[in-house]
């Protein structure tokens, strides 16, 4: 199937781009293919959100196609790389890009398995559901190859609306409220925003079955920051997710994992994307009304990417197209959290985190992108709270060899006041 689906899906994104938005660069042809193997990987000039969103989810549905057709995560992995591999030689007449070949696999498998996993959730028990429709849409949202995949054929159908085999629950929440910011960034004023999340835990890290697939456990937020007055950015949306691929529980409460990580995120002073891979070390404590949790991520980056103000030179000199507000490359990245949760009341945590990516075509330097993060709940109910957050953003970057960009530092912060419902 999938062998058959992923060229469809190629062809029709290709015809879709010519007949509907008549795109020059979709016009190919036998004399551009070769021209594209004979040229091979090059870097591209398409915006951020295109290269570190559009692609990841385009690549979700070359790993769905496989996915649901039965295959495993880890055989599921050469189709992704495949049906990307395929359009960025013959579904472009512009040279095959390294960042989409990059952006498609890491950010579409992940996309992939998560939008897999959740859509047979939303799918599962298909007689006994209440909100069917909604169910059912939701899932095409996420999902749309799967979906297909099992209105074409019934046995699959049968497999996706069976109950989900395991213990695998789901707990969501769902906040809105107002973010302000405080400082001044350059010249510009940060804007006071309408804040809208979605955060959502797969599964349990400690618990439930020895046996450890990948994807068993994840964590996904998704936010947006929608101005209220008048801004250069008026939408601001974020994702941030991960997911441990394999995992060793050493004792009660200790757990070490390789974990992989998806990062599409923007605030009022950087863009930032991150496919990364992590070692992970995992600690909780339970003492009497109270649970205390340490994690420790050490972050090896593979491919990441970064808005910065040497751009602006570069574009000026030439060497940049003119939509590239970013550079990327490889980097390392740090985390670390704790956090304290009160039986029926109060949960505390604090986060910090930190990017280093170090460019690697149009500029040499290094920058560093930092959040620290702490997080307030107060329950209000068994399913409503209220939540108290501040981000600090902070971003340093260096090219000394580039005049005026040696030193370039950037900081402000934020206070988030949200209503939540859990479900």
């Amino acid at each position: 199937m999938p062998i058959v689906e992923i060229p469809i899906v190629n062809i029709l994104t290709n015809r879709a781009n010519v007949w509907v938005k008549d795109e020059d660069w979709a016009r190919v042809s036998p004399a551009s293919w070769e021209k594209n193997f004979k040229t091979g990987f090059k870097s591209d000039g398409d915006k951020f959100s295109t290269n570190f969103l559009g692609h990841p989810v385009h690549g979700s549905w070359y790993f769905n196609s496989a996915r649901s057709s039965g295959n495993s995560f880890w055989s599921s992995l050469p189709y992704t790389v495949g049906g990307s591999l395929m359009w960025e030689f013959l579904g472009e007449t512009e040279a095959a890009s390294e960042i989409d070949i990059n952006t498609t696999c890491f950010g579409g498998v992940f996309l992939g398995e998560l939008t897999h996993r959740i859509s047979r959730h939303l799918l599962s028990n298909d007689r006994k559901r209440s909100n069917r429709f909604l169910r059912n849409f939701s899932a095409f949202a996420l999902n749309p190859m799967g979906v297909i995949n099992g209105a074409l054929y019934p046995e699959l159908r049968q497999k996706l609306t069976a109950p989900v085999s395991g213990h695998f629950p789901i707990r969501s929440q769902l906040s809105l409220g107002i973010n302000f910011p405080v400082g001044q960034i350059s010249d510009d004023h940060a804007t006071t925003r309408m804040h809208l999340s979605y955060d959502l835990i797969y599964g349990t890290l400690f618990d439930g079955d020895p046996g450890f697939n990948p994807f068993d456990f994840f964590v996904f937020r998704t936010w947006a920051d929608l101005g209220l007055l008048k801004a250069n950015n008026p939408f601001l949306f974020n994702i941030s997710a991960h997911a441990p691929l394999v995992r060793w529980a050493l004792k009660d409460g200790l757990a070490v994992t390789i974990s992989q990580h998806y990062d599409f995120l923007k605030n009022q002073i950087f863009e930032l994307g991150n496919l990364s891979i992590t070692g992970d070390l995992y600690y909780r404590l339970n003492i009497d009304d109270r649970q205390w949790m340490f994690s420790a991520k050490a972050v090896l980056i593979p491919f990441g990417s970064t808005t910065s103000q040497v751009t602006t030179y570069l574009i000026a000199e030439g060497l940049l197209s003119p939509n590239r507000n970013y550079l990327y490359g490889a980097g390392l990245a740090l985390e670390s959290q704790v956090s304290l949760r009160f039986k029926n009341m109060a949960r505390m945590s604090l986060k910090y985190n930190q990017w280093m990516i170090y460019p690697r075509r149009e500029a040499r330097g290094t920058e560093r992108s930092h959040i620290v993060y702490f997080h307030n709940t107060f329950p209000l109910g068994t399913s409503h709270s209220l939540t108290f957050e501040i981000y600090h953003y902070f971003k340093k970057a260096s090219y000394n060899d580039l005049p005026g960009f040696g030193n370039i530092r950037k900081q402000y912060t934020e206070f988030r006041f949200m209503g939540n419902y859990n479900f």
